[in-house]
């Protein structure tokens, strides 16, 4: 372009702006000039008076400010009631973000003006109560919420302050939906901090929220203070099952059990106390004697009232918990006691007093020679007693392989046969001394062919047993694998003092339940294992992935190429895996394999506390309710991150929290949400600084509770 052509253009841009500039040029020339590639002219036009209303409304989202100080702008809207149906959307929010934009222009649109500006109003202290009025309409709940609580459209709470409080966050309460994430969360937390009453209140009243009261009724790390709410709700079922929870207050549980249709739920509490069995031992409800027979914390002399009972349920099961109570504490006892004790029943005639015979029945006696929980001290002076307590002591799983090999050498044939079947007497026993023993080495031919007396493979069996009775013990097991039959290769993989060598060499040629019962031995070799894990029986790959043996290099490659989800789970609850393994299996999209990750012991500290500030928080504490108690020191770093990760009503409930930090509840008394600040503003640990803040807030609410503290 020449210098002419510049000079030309200029002369042309003067003239236009000139025209848009006077107050004699036509409406229909400034139409013109208002599209005018012209900044300037186009501006000139915005603040022209003779400009058409139409055109200024379609300037005005470029010129917000000079549309504003057009001298008639004020007489045109007079003369347009309907404006705010014309104005486009970014004209409207142009004009209203002007701080020269006049009230009654704020007063007409103010329920019209997008989400963001409607907030900024309703959030400050100077906005007018007409403008809050209008925002009252607005389409936006949270705005209309906000407006109606303003302290200059209702003034400060003169009183009923808690029942304000109350209304306000059910209504808010009422807006949230219960999706399954949002359960999780709110069950999460049920069993981190204590719930404020207007929302426990709220779930009580709301019969949407039955069904969740009735989940978070069973949690033990559940408040007490719920808890004692929980129990006096309308629906029945929410209070039989809290009236089971043993850490509902021992009050409630007085109290509720004055009702006639809860009262066996409450017998059946685990933490009852003393008086109230006391009352209930004589209930006329068969139910409810019934639930105090079965509950563990009732003692020995209510038991026995309760197995003399009318009703024959009850007495039996009185009787089944007497004596599991009676074994219970007798495995507790001096095994020196039980020596007398075994004394005055064989020796009734000599004049004991020390220790009465009556102390122990011997049909007691024989029970605790039967109980697998019987500790090897007490079954060692059992074994020592009567033919019946021998042969008990010798069927019993819990015996040590010790104490049958002595036993073996018993003159009684019938202790001997149970030495012969109890699976803990060791191969050398049963081979070398038991086979001996024509009437007594059958019993091993039916374990090692078949629990049927006509399975012909018992004799073949009995046959090798006694020909190679006098040979190595290897030789003589080398035979059985090689000619005994699947039942008797079955019998030896499963045995664990199965020399290695031969778990070694076996599994390639093996049936597929031997290789099972291999994979399941805790004897077999780590090297076996690993081959076992890529057999392509999902059986077999299961043992291994329990088996205390397998090693973590093996269970790695079994989750990096095998997708089962039940074997998975297995993996996952591995006491050999890894934490850094863990972290990563509980996160997993399956909740079994998620809750086998988290019960392992091997998961770290610092992994739980991850899997607490996140989704799976619930099933995490709901595994381990006592998380708190064994970690107090991560309740305010949890707190702190739901504060960021967690739904306004979360944040409610959690700022409420003492152990918040000052770091969080400074930034968070700012929040543009008032339902932060009012839980600030309830925080017993809110420094004197922040509640003064808060004592001026916009939300009269706020300010009441901050004045409160205050």
């Amino acid at each position: 372009m020449t210098n002419s052509d510049d000079t030309v253009l200029a002369g042309s841009l003067e003239v236009e702006r000139a025209l848009a500039s006077d107050v004699s040029t036509t409406a229909e020339q400034l139409q013109t000039l208002a599209d005018s590639s012209d900044a300037a002219t186009r501006e000139a036009v915005a603040i022209n008076p003779n400009t058409p209303f139409e055109v200024l409304l379609s300037l005005g989202a470029e010129f917000p400010t000079q549309l504003l100080d057009n001298p008639v702008f004020p007489l045109l809207l007079l003369e347009h009631p309907n404006w705010l149906e014309e104005v486009s959307p970014t004209t409207l929010r142009s004009l209203l973000k002007q701080k020269n934009a006049p009230s009654y222009l704020l007063e007409q649109a103010a329920d019209k003006a997008d989400l963001e500006l409607q907030l900024k109003w309703v959030r400050h202290g100077q906005t007018s109560a007409k403008i809050l009025s209008c925002l009252t309409r607005s389409r936006h709940q949270q705005v209309v919420e906000e407006a109606q609580l303003h302290v200059n459209l209702v003034g400060e709470v003169i009183e009923d302050y808690e029942k304000q409080v109350k209304v306000s966050i059910s209504n808010f309460l009422g807006q949230s939906s219960l999706s399954p994430q949002y359960t999780n969360q709110l069950e999460a937390l049920v069993q981190i901090c204590a719930i404020p009453n207007q929302i426990s209140e709220f779930w009580i009243e709301e019969p949407f929220y039955r069904n969740f009261c009735r989940e978070i009724a069973a949690y033990p790390s559940a408040d007490p203070i719920l808890l004692t709410q929980l129990a006096r709700h309308s629906d029945e079922r929410v209070r039989q099952i809290v009236l089971r929870n043993p850490s509902l207050p021992t009050t409630t549980l007085r109290q509720s059990a004055q009702q006639d249709s809860v009262r066996c739920y409450a017998a059946a509490n685990p933490s009852i106390p003393a008086d109230l069995v006391e009352k209930l031992v004589q209930d006329s409800s068969e139910d409810v004697r019934f639930a105090l027979a079965r509950n563990p914390q009732v003692s020995v002399s209510t038991l026995m009232m309760l197995a003399s009972d009318s009703d024959g349920s009850v007495a039996h099961a009185a009787g089944q918990a007497l004596s599991s109570k009676r074994l219970t504490e007798i495995q507790q006892s001096d095994p020196q006691m039980i020596a007398q004790i075994m004394k005055a029943h064989t020796n009734p005639s000599e004049d004991d007093r020390t220790v009465p015979a009556q102390q122990l029945t011997i049909q007691e006696l024989q029970a605790l020679a039967s109980n697998p929980e019987t500790t090897a001290d007490i079954l060692k002076i059992l074994s020592q007693g009567p033919l019946k307590l021998r042969e008990k002591v010798a069927a019993n799983p819990n015996t040590p392989a010790s104490l049958l090999a002595e036993m073996v050498y018993d003159g009684q044939e019938r202790i001997r046969w149970e030495v012969a079947r109890n699976p803990n007497t060791p191969l050398k026993v049963l081979f070398k001394e038991l086979a001996r023993d024509p009437k007594i080495h059958a019993v091993i031919g039916l374990q090692m062919s078949s629990q049927w007396y006509d399975n012909p493979e018992k004799e073949h069996v009995l046959d090798i047993i006694a020909a190679e009775s006098t040979s190595p013990l290897l030789k003589l097991l080398q035979q059985l694998i090689r000619e005994g039959g699947k039942a008797a290769r079955l019998f030896l993989a499963l045995r664990s003092d199965l020399p290695v060598e031969l778990l070694t060499h076996w599994p390639g040629q093996a049936e597929v339940e031997v290789r099972v019962a291999i994979a399941q031995n805790s004897n077999t070799p780590a090297s076996v294992l690993t081959q076992l894990a890529q057999d392509t029986n999902p059986d077999i790959r299961h043992a291994v992935a329990q088996n205390i043996a397998t090693e973590a290099t093996t269970l790695e490659l079994m989750l990096q190429h095998d997708q089962d989800s039940y074997l998975r789970s297995l993996i996952a609850a591995h006491p050999a895996l890894p934490s850094s393994v863990l972290e990563e299996l509980a996160k997993d999209n399956d909740r079994a394999i998620r809750c086998s990750a988290m019960n392992n012991p091997n998961l770290s500290s610092e992994v739980a506390k991850q899997i607490v500030c996140g989704d799976y928080a619930n099933e995490y504490l709901l595994l381990h309710p006592d998380y708190f108690t064994k970690h107090p020191e991560h309740r305010t770093e949890i707190l702190n991150t739901y504060v960021d990760t967690w739904p306004l009503n979360a944040r409610f409930w959690v700022l409420r929290q003492p152990e918040m930090s000052i770091t969080v509840l400074q930034d968070k008394s700012q929040s543009e949400d008032w339902l932060d600040r009012f839980a600030i503003a309830e925080n017993l640990a809110t420094p004197l600084e922040i509640l003064q803040t808060l004592a001026a807030d916009v939300n009269r609410l706020v300010r009441a509770a901050a004045k409160q503290r205050l």
